[in-house]
């Protein structure tokens, strides 16, 4: 009796102990599920996200420099030194609150909105000093409104030269003019105008070098290619001696210039003299590369 008593016992132990160990392994598993919960899945738990910044570069550097965008780590050259040379780019030159306007009324979404900006802008102006550049900006913006814009932008031209200061206004206003008059097809009135600004104005300019180049396109139009080479080999004269002052503006000019009298040569059957200036054009320019 005993033994079977002891028997009964021991497996009554065994059971509650299983029944036990049982219930500790539930409670810890449902125990940790909890614990998931409240802490927002431990599982899936992450480190600190750094925010993902998105900059429009070419807005942020007009907005506030391209220095604040520039790797900190790397030293930033503020003197427009030698590197600035090699790499044919222009030196900084102080912009006017003019030409601003003018560069923003250009690039406005629609040829009416640069206009009644500038429009705006000039009913305000007390001092009309530096004005040309923004009468030349109105006209280049009426010249693209199509017909009913011819007369106006004839007039704002007009003023453009009358308040020009300085050769460079001058032939600014000149080129625009140009520029608006070959696009409607009157070659004749682009060509005397380009020719009328060339000659009463310094050359060196860099509009009035463009203007050459224009100039030599116009003679293209005209079937005259001798009178077309020669404004095109004025223009590279004149955009080379100005490369020491004008840098990459000036080399760009006479790459425009060299390239158009190629052209010339090559549509004329003049391929020997087309590859010879090619070569030409690589020997000039290497001097300003090297720098």
């Amino acid at each position: 009796m005993v033994c079977v008593m002891d028997r009964r016992q021991f497996l009554i132990v065994v059971i509650t102990v299983l029944i036990l160990l049982g219930a500790l392994v539930m409670s810890a598993y449902f125990g940790q599920g909890e614990t998931a919960k409240r802490r927002g899945g431990l599982k899936f738990r992450q480190g600190p996200r750094k925010e993902r910044t998105v900059v429009n570069e070419d807005l942020y550097n007009k907005i506030v420099g391209s220095e604040s965008v520039s790797d900190s780590s790397a030293p930033v050259d503020k003197t427009g030194g030698d590197d600035n040379e090699a790499n044919d780019t222009p030196r900084e030159t102080p912009v006017t609150a003019e030409e601003a306007a003018a560069t923003e009324a250009l690039n406005a979404l629609t040829p009416q909105q640069g206009i009644d900006r500038l429009a705006a802008l000039l009913a305000t102006l007390d001092n009309l000093e530096n004005a040309s550049r923004l009468y030349t900006a109105l006209g280049t913006l009426y010249a693209q409104t199509g017909e009913a814009g011819v007369a106006p932008a004839k007039e704002a031209f007009a003023a453009a030269k009358k308040l020009a200061r300085s050769h460079e206004d001058r032939h600014r206003a000149a080129l625009g003019h140009v520029t608006a008059l070959s696009a409607r097809g009157d070659i004749e009135g682009a060509m005397r105008e380009a020719s009328a600004a060339i000659e009463e104005g310094d050359p060196s300019t860099l509009s009035g070098m463009q203007l050459a180049v224009a100039q030599g396109k116009l003679y293209e139009q005209q079937n005259a290619p001798d009178q077309a080479e020669a404004a095109y080999k004025k223009a590279m004269e004149d955009a080379l001696a100005a490369a020491p002052v004008l840098h990459a503006d000036a080399l760009n000019v006479y790459r425009q210039a060299c390239l158009s009298l190629v052209q010339l040569y090559r549509k004329t059957g003049r391929e020997p003299a087309a590859n010879s200036l090619v070569l030409t054009m690589k020997n000039k320019l290497a001097p300003f590369e090297k720098r």
